[in-house]
């Protein structure tokens, strides 16, 4: 259930090559004031050559500890390989169970598809037949949703996700715009079909959606100006409000938000995290997701080890590369000294 204190080198070859750690409860870094910057393999480092991407995944709490943190480094060590860095995925809190209550509320209002599609999921996961459910549609949805509300927590959640994907394909692919030309281009690019909506491209497609959203909603919302008057500050709050709204369903769509509780924190401040190799806003860069929690980057006191390290420390895309951020609760840095670059870092908004 738990990953502790892993050192871990690997290497990849192709863009859509992923490698992903994932502890089911809590992944726990060393914690021994051993921090370094090289790769030995006793340093309590993640590290990873090539290009791709690297996932480092917790079911609830990450903790990096004070080790060597999470490193991609293109092709510094060999030659042979792109000199691109693998883009890095933290997420923590992503054991995440079903609140059936909101989810049936945001996903499956009244004569959505997703009704006739529980009631079919009930009958092949008990195996029941249709003399088994009422007839009346209606009826047999309620019935289905009894019978559901007492599954596994792995069987709700796969229909879950199944219905939250469906959702968002149709929100972001449905019209043939922006999103549908990108995702077929980048499917194309990396040789899967344009329907594989399973494949770690189409995740990571996903996740390049929700980031857009946020920082187009998050920002819109910002430029909103305030008023000394209060009618037009009323007017202006609510249309805050509403374009927040955007940004809160992008969440929902992806998976993160309503519908679904999720808990666990990201504590990576005694360590690092970067990208050493070359990177752009699509092929390299940080992203950190806690749709449950917070994320500490950084401390208010340092030891004089810690200061000596700080140069290794942080968020950092050596070669460039996007650094990009979702989380329930604050984004801490902390620290007055920040050595974050052209980093935007949309942070959730508060619902």
């Amino acid at each position: 259930r738990d990953i502790n204190q892993l050192s871990y080198v690997g290497q990849q070859y192709h863009d859509g090559d992923v490698t992903v750690i994932e502890a089911g409860r809590n992944l726990i870094g060393k914690n021994d004031g051993s921090f370094s910057s090289s790769l030995g393999g006793s340093k309590g480092m993640i590290a990873l050559a090539g290009p791709g991407e690297l996932q480092v995944k917790a079911g609830r709490q990450l903790d990096l500890g004070d080790a060597g943190g999470v490193r991609t480094v293109g092709n510094k060590y060999n030659t042979e390989l792109p000199a691109d860095s693998a883009r890095i995925t933290l997420a923590a809190g992503m054991a995440k169970t079903l609140d059936i209550d909101a989810f049936t509320q945001r996903f499956m209002p009244a004569g959505a598809s997703a009704r006739a599609e529980l009631v079919s999921y009930v009958k092949q996961v008990l195996q029941l037949g249709d003399a088994d459910l009422p007839t009346d549609p209606s009826a047999a949805y309620e019935q289905a949703l009894r019978y559901y509300t007492g599954f596994t927590r792995e069987n709700q959640i796969a229909f879950a996700d199944a219905v939250v994907n469906k959702a968002f394909i149709q929100a972001y692919l449905g019209s043939g715009g922006d999103y549908a030309k990108t995702w077929q281009a980048k499917a194309q690019a990396l040789g899967v079909s344009e329907t594989a909506y399973d494949s770690n491209a189409f995740a990571q497609f996903k996740n390049d959606v929700l980031m857009t959203e946020l920082k187009v909603w998050g920002k819109a919302a910002a430029d909103v100006p305030l008023s000394l008057d209060p009618a037009a500050n009323a007017l202006a709050t609510a249309k805050r409000q509403a374009l927040y709204d955007k940004a809160f369903a992008a969440i929902d769509l992806a998976g993160l938000g309503k519908g679904f509780n999720f808990v666990g924190d990201m504590q990576i401040a005694g360590s690092g995290v970067q990208t050493q190799g070359k990177g752009d806003l699509s092929t390299g860069g940080i992203d950190i997701l806690t749709p449950g929690g917070g994320v500490l980057v950084g401390l208010n006191a340092l030891t004089k080890k810690q200061q000596d390290d700080a140069k290794d420390h942080g968020l950092v895309t050596y070669g460039g590369g996007s650094i990009r951020a979702m989380s329930a609760n604050d984004f801490s840095t902390q620290v007055v000294r920040r050595r974050i670059g052209r980093a935007g870092l949309p942070q959730r908004p508060q619902r």
